[in-house]
């Protein structure tokens, strides 16, 4: 009975021949095997050659080749005729999914994953919460930091309050259902199950099992299963489907969140569900095949959901991203799962036949997903209003739909529930509820012998394989599921997780506690009364202006960028138009490095005060002004003295950047719902790289080499910063007229808090709950050992890159380079820092590891500004040197770029929430605009004695500064503030819901 079963599938030996040869049905993707598989590989590595790769190379190579005419028209027209062709067919290809990411429907709402309370009698409270419980882990769960996180987190959180642990290794395959068959439970207050949902569903089903608790016996009132022990589950495995019900991350953080990224405090909060002891019985379903009966307690996979876990296997490496690589290939291939018929059973007692037997009226279905509850994984909510303890299981069918397009995008609106609302969605996905469902799967091969098949003879029934609970497993043919009601005891909170399907009370971390965690009733910090029904309970509202405003910064933004680059890539033509050196020129630019430091906590505490709108208006009338001074200065002056006329307006345009740049997580906060937050930040702090892009090609367009040209330069360029500032005046504003989140609001009432001051000069509580001042919140950032690391390696590699692009032309001139050459090169720089950028964001987002992020972008610099030292001396005239110079600037750009958004999430992971994010950018971006400044006065110096080559060493030992500093980042530091900052305000507002006295203790580390 405790014994693995028999139709257990090895995942791993799924590719052996004689082992496919058993279950017909099963087709693995591989370019090998699978010629429709190697179509799509084939063609999607031939289109990227064709429309990408080629272009590019064709554009590097196009100066260096030194081709005779028409040959370099030729080569330019069909390189970019060619670009502007892949553009369109991904466009056209990706658009609906492009769409849904940047502008995705409102998710689903938020449904409690438990009835109300008194809906299920089962609940029930130990008196002192638990005493005694068994920790069964799997050593190699959560990338093999099981053991580390039990000694670590579980066992010392228990230990705190009170509870006695004993620790239970699982040593094989299929030990932990053994466990929970074997176990003496005799004085155990519980189980607690550290790995995935397989992990739980082996010890579920040994508890299951055991004698009187066995398949159908006690159905009513949780039956059976009021005798055996709770189940406590810390999430560790790659799909956590179960945990995600109950951690509702919809509900905490606005969107779906992996919990790879935040381990330590998933594994605090869901020991702190044990400790509490309170628990109730939840559903589970009884499968039953080849004569055998086991327990699923979250899924049932048929078809291309169940394929993925085969598919993906190879690819553990890439922990749960893996899944959507796998999925992604699915869709592409867009294969219809084997012909079936399912008979079901519905919650009102109704029969109901479908099939996707297309004789029979059926249409193809890629994949069915058989839940109880409202998750396939910790990131893809599919089934929003499902609930564990309500009778009923949900099948979802994701059917082919009209096309891959449409699928890609029904794929990225599965994570929020999205899907549920949009027009048509039946056309690839359908939900029906069900108490006991039979699907059988025909023999036949074409309609006519498949409509023939009568399940009832098992030698027309084909077998195959299905996935229950993460574990793949064999099946006849046929398959029954019936859901067995509230037959499984687990631990529960249900302050947080019970409630009405349709009538969703405020959760309790936004009911009865403020945003700075005071009680209800406490003054806040402008005197007025917090209260929760205006605080976090009311309604929220999207405005579609909120694209129009993020569009008029993106374009200030890069606006003032255009004006901090001009002079750069046309140094040397500035330098003969205005009788200065070289030196002077790079003052020009110099001076918003000069000028950022002084000028950039004025700039936040602005933005924090008086709002975005005055901010922008500021920084785009300050950009405008110093734009349209330096027409003046060229109109009226000459010589030197239009020189200096240039210096004073680039200074006035230099103390507006600050107003601009750190703006983004303000913009993106007041303006943007939770779930779009990311994007609007993302994009807000990418646009002045593209204005420095454009800043670097632009001069080199209209100017090159002639020096008649620098004032129609200067008037194009002040027509974009007016035209800037006449957009913002009228149109930008400074927020919604009613929040569009929660956090929104929370940001809102800070401001106003710092405007207003306490309510009178004896309210000491309000005035302790003040934000610090600015100064006081540098000092407790430099104090600390991580993010003074952080500081440091920005500083080195930040303010290097940006000297390298100060200098960029008096770099690369010695050897032979054009300015077209080095406007070229500094357009590169930052293409290749978008792509970088969207590439580290995505390796970030499935591994949450910022040390290795960091430490592989400076080392990747690091090469680069060598090999950018060792290639550039090897002249233009050489093809070879031509290739490796583009090359090496391309990847310093792809791997330095990022580092400014890497290094600004992980500042704020180290100090939050004691240190304020506009003041951890100020200090980065100061010390990085310091180190720029010095390096460059260095460099010119040097360029101009005639060691070029010294410098660019220098540049490469400036970014290796950066990769040490880097290195005495402890990875353990990374977010620790946050997650005591969390865990505090959770048992705080557990406390103030459920009659705790006393004030609960501050939310400052």
């Amino acid at each position: 009975a405790g014994a693995r079963p028999r139709h257990t599938v090895d995942v791993q030996k799924l590719r052996d021949a004689d082992v496919r040869a058993e279950i017909e049905d099963v087709d693995l993707a591989s370019c090998c095997g699978d010629g429709h598989a190697a179509k799509v590989v084939l063609g999607i590595s031939g289109c990227c050659c064709l429309f990408m790769v080629l272009p590019v190379v064709g554009l590097s190579l196009l100066s260096a080749l030194q081709l005779p005419q028409p040959w370099p028209v030729a080569v330019m027209a069909t390189s970019f005729a060619l670009l502007a062709i892949g553009l369109l067919l991904c466009c056209g290809f990706l658009l609906p999914s492009i769409a849904a990411s940047i502008n995705p429907p409102a998710p689903a709402d938020c449904v409690p994953p438990l009835v109300a309370r008194e809906e299920n009698p089962t609940h029930a409270e130990a008196e002192e919460g638990a005493r005694r419980v068994a920790v069964v882990y799997n050593p190699h769960a959560g990338k093999g930091m099981a053991r580390q996180l039990l000694e670590e987190v579980v066992v010392p959180t228990l230990r705190q309050h009170g509870v006695e642990v004993e620790e239970v290794p699982t040593q094989h395959v299929g030990h932990a259902r053994e466990i929970g068959l074997e176990k003496d439970l005799t004085g155990l207050s519980g189980l607690v199950v550290m790995g995935g949902d397989g992990t739980l569903h082996e010890v579920a089903n040994g508890l299951l099992a055991r004698a009187g608790a066995g398949s159908g016996s006690g159905s009513g009132a949780g039956g059976a299963a009021g005798a055996l022990p709770p189940l406590g589950l810390v999430p560790l495995g790659s799909g956590n489907a179960l945990a995600s019900d109950f951690r509702q991350n919809q509900r905490r953080r606005g969107c779906e969140v992996s919990l790879y990224r935040e381990l330590e405090a998933v594994a605090e909060w869901a020991t702190d569900r044990v400790a509490e002891g309170k628990t109730c019985c939840m559903d589970v379903m009884e499968v039953a095949t080849e004569g055998q009966r086991l327990a699923a307690v979250a899924v049932v996979y048929f078809g291309l959901v169940c394929d993925i876990d085969v598919l993906a296997e190879p690819l553990r490496w890439m922990g749960p991203g893996r899944f959507d690589v796998a999925g992604v290939w699915g869709i592409l291939k867009r294969r219809p799962m084997a012909p079936c018929r399912i008979t079901l059973t519905g919650p009102d007692g109704s029969t109901r036949h479908l099939t996707n037997i297309e004789s029979e009226g059926g249409s193809p279905w890629l994949s069915l997903a058989v839940n109880l509850g409202q998750h396939w994984s910790d990131t893809m909510r599919t089934s929003p209003f499902s609930q564990l303890d309500d009778g009923v299981a949900e099948l979802s069918i994701l059917k082919c739909g009209r096309n891959r397009r449409q699928l890609l995008k029904a794929f990225n609106l599965l994570a929020t529930g999205a899907h549920v609302s949009v027009p048509n969605v039946e056309e690839f996905y359908e939900i029906v509820p069900f108490t006991h469902m039979t699907v059988s799967f025909p023999s036949g091969k074409d309609a006519a012998s498949a409509a023939a098949a009568e399940v009832s003879d098992r030698s027309l029934l084909k077998p195959g394989i299905f996935n229950v609970d993460g574990e793949v497993f064999r099946h006849d043919g046929q398959v029954q599921i019936g859901v067995q009601p509230r037959r499984l005891k687990i631990f529960v909170d249900p302050d947080e997780e019970c409630g009405a399907r349709y009538n969703l009370a405020t959760p309790v971390w936004n009911r009865g506690i403020t945003p700075d965690c005071t009680q209800v009733g406490a003054r806040s910090p402008s005197g007025q009364l917090w209260s929760p029904g205006t605080s976090m309970s009311m309604e929220f509202q999207v405005y579609p202006q909120r694209w129009f405003m993020m569009a008029l910064f993106c374009l200030c933004a890069s606006a003032n960028q255009i004006i901090w680059i001009t002079f750069s890539p046309i140094s040397s033509t500035i330098a003969a138009a205005y009788n200065v050196t070289p030196s002077f020129v790079n003052m020009l630019s110099l001076v918003f490095m000069a000028l950022y430091l002084p000028f950039t906590f004025a700039a936040s505490r602005a933005i924090d005060r008086v709002g975005c709108r005055y901010a922008l208006v500021i920084g785009s009338g300050l950009t405008a002004l110093g734009a349209s001074l330096r027409v003046v200065a060229a109109e009226t002056l000459t010589g030197s003295n239009a020189a200096w006329g240039l210096l004073a307006a680039q200074c006035v345009a230099a103390i507006g950047q600050p107003f601009l740049t750190n703006m983004p997580p303000k913009l993106a906060n007041v303006w943007f719902p939770s779930h779009q937050r990311t994007i609007a930040d993302t994009v807000c702090s990418m646009s002045p790289p593209v204005g420095a892009a454009i800043g670097f090609v632009l001069p080199a367009a209209i100017t090159g080499d002639d020096v008649n040209s620098i004032n129609q330069l200067l008037i194009v360029e002040a027509a974009i910063t007016i035209a800037a500032m006449l957009l913002v005046l009228p149109f930008f504003k400074s927020a919604p007229p009613t929040p569009p989140s929660a956090s929104a609001l929370m940001d809102l009432r800070r401001s106003d808090a710092q405007n207003t001051g306490p309510a009178s000069s004896g309210d000491g509580g309000a005035q302790g709950e003040r934000l610090g001042s600015i100064m006081d919140e540098s000092r407790e950032a430099l104090r600390d050992r991580d993010f003074l690391a952080v500081q440091v390696a920005f500083s080195f590699g930040q303010g290097t890159f940006n000297t390298l692009g100060t200098m960029i032309e008096q770099l690369v001139k010695p050897f032979g380079y054009t300015q077209d050459d080095a406007s070229a090169l500094g357009a590169l720089t930052i293409v290749a820092g978008v792509f970088g950028a969207a590439f580290c964001a995505v390796v970030l987002g499935y591994t949450h590891n910022f040390r290795s992020t960091l430490f592989g972008c400076f080392f990747g610099a690091t090469a680069a500004s060598f090999g950018m030292a060792l290639a550039l001396p090897l002249g233009s005239g050489t093809q070879t040197g031509a290739v490796l110079v583009y090359c090496a600037v391309g990847l310093l750009g792809f791997t330095m770029t990022p580092v400014m958004p890497v290094a600004f999430e992980t500042s704020v992971e180290l100090m939050h929430p004691s240190v304020g994010e506009a003041v951890l950018s100020g200090l980065c971006l100061g010390g990085g605009q310091i180190v720029g400044m010095v390096q460059t006065l260095i460099l010119q110096s040097l360029c101009g004695a005639g060691y070029t080559t010294a410098s660019l060493w220098i540049i490469g030992v400036g970014i290796t500064m950066g990769s040490v500093g880097i290195s005495f980042l402890r990875g353990k530091s990374v977010g620790a503030r946050r997650r005591r900052h969390e865990t505090l305000i959770r048992r705080n507002s557990r406390n103030l819901v459920r009659g705790g006295t006393g004030t609960p203790a501050s939310p400052a580390v």
